[in-house]
């Protein structure tokens, strides 16, 4: 019979799943021609109810006279905006020749053209304009009304996202067509508390704003006049990615006596005013002294618990040896004692041999006299 941790992980992976599949639709896809076909130009397309998310596209040469990338190939990006974007199908003209356009970095014609892309559900964009908070989503994509044909005038629109705590959000404008003929009139407003960025124009895949704080506010804003734009198709994702949560801790506590022992497991903290970019776990603490021991884990939790000694016992274990001080002070003062000792005797020694000496000339004088 499961418990309801067991239960809480279960469900908790279910919807991370679930969520993942929906925001993705299908898997990325590529379609590619080589110039050398008859075919001049690539067409590929969406099922119903999905809409083109154009990854990336590039002109390509293959030494193996492939028609799509292989490690090695070298290749040219292609910075234009597919108009195709946000729409179910696309279509794309070739150059007419049997090669595409210069490669430098090998000195080579590219021999095929390449787009890379997925498919994305409608039923997981976010219109800027009826939504007000996002809560509970890693990631998703939101547009203006009416994307990816001309927006609508007089809009003012909120949208705010929040995430775990701990993580940032990061913001892709995946296509952007904003009128601004006289400054950023119709604009796209961000403010994470932080900072503000107001933007306008046109963009096309990038990366525009990563929040400092777990936070970020959208706004849309357009005036009365003609409106000539698409609006924005945007795709947000916040990091860290998150795992598997932890389950609640249990509230049964151990009747075992831990002296000395302070603990803290799996909290988070976040001192700076600006959070990292990583979730930050503080391991367990422990004090001091480091005479340890295993014991019966009374949580049942991963790892060990560590008791250190009572007082009484490191009070004993210290009496039971001598202070290392002491014995190389009595050490030193030993050898000293002995050196000295020891130049006492010499000089006493080097007196006597001196006055033997002076004894022995004055025998030798006397011995002389007599004999003249």
């Amino acid at each position: 019979m499961r418990t309801i941790f067991e239960h809480h992980k279960l469900v908790t992976a279910i919807l991370l799943w679930v969520d993942c599949i929906i925001i993705r639709g299908s898997e990325e896809s590529t379609a590619s021609v080589a110039f050398i076909s008859k075919v001049k130009e690539l067409t590929f397309m969406c099922n119903t109810g999905h809409r083109l998310h154009i990854l990336k596209t590039f002109y390509g040469y293959s030494y193996s006279n492939h028609s799509s990338f292989e490690m090695g190939d070298c290749i040219l990006s292609y910075t234009k905006r597919l108009s195709c974007v946000g729409r179910r199908s696309c279509s794309v003209k070739l150059p007419s020749g049997t090669t595409g356009p210069w490669i430098p970095t090998c000195k080579k014609h590219s021999s095929y053209f390449q787009v890379e892309y997925t498919c994305v559900s409608e039923s997981s964009i976010v219109d800027i304009c009826t939504t007000r908070v996002l809560t509970s989503m890693q990631r998703g994509y939101i547009t203006t009304p009416n994307y990816p044909d001309e927006y609508q005038a007089n809009k003012n629109c909120n949208l705010t996202i929040s995430v775990e705590v701990g993580q940032r959000i990061n913001l892709q404008a995946i296509d952007m067509s904003l009128q601004d003929n006289h400054g950023c009139v119709d604009y796209l407003y961000l403010d994470d508390t932080h900072r503000t960025h107001t933007l306008c124009g046109d963009r096309n895949n990038m990366n525009i704003f990563e929040s400092f704080i777990n936070i970020l506010k959208l706004q849309f804003k357009s005036n009365g006049d003609n409106v000539m734009g698409r609006g924005v198709w945007l795709y947000f994702k916040a990091t860290p990615t998150l795992t598997s949560p932890a389950p609640p801790r249990p509230t049964k506590r151990s009747t075992t006596p831990l002296r000395k022992t302070t603990t803290q497991r799996g909290s988070t903290r976040h001192t700076s005013r600006y959070p990292s970019p990583t979730l930050t776990t503080h391991k367990t603490i422990t004090n001091r002294p480091t005479d340890r021991k295993r014991v019966k884990n009374p949580f049942n939790l991963k790892g060990t618990v560590k008791v250190t000694k009572t007082e009484s016992q490191l009070v004993s274990s210290r009496e039971g040896k001598a202070f290392p001080a002491a014995e190389i002070i009595g050490g030193v003062l030993g050898t000293l004692l002995l050196i000295l000792i020891a130049l006492i005797g010499l000089l006493i020694r080097r007196r006597n041999d001196r006055f033997l000496c002076i004894r022995a000339e004055a025998n030798t004088s006397k011995i002389m006299e007599a004999s003249t």
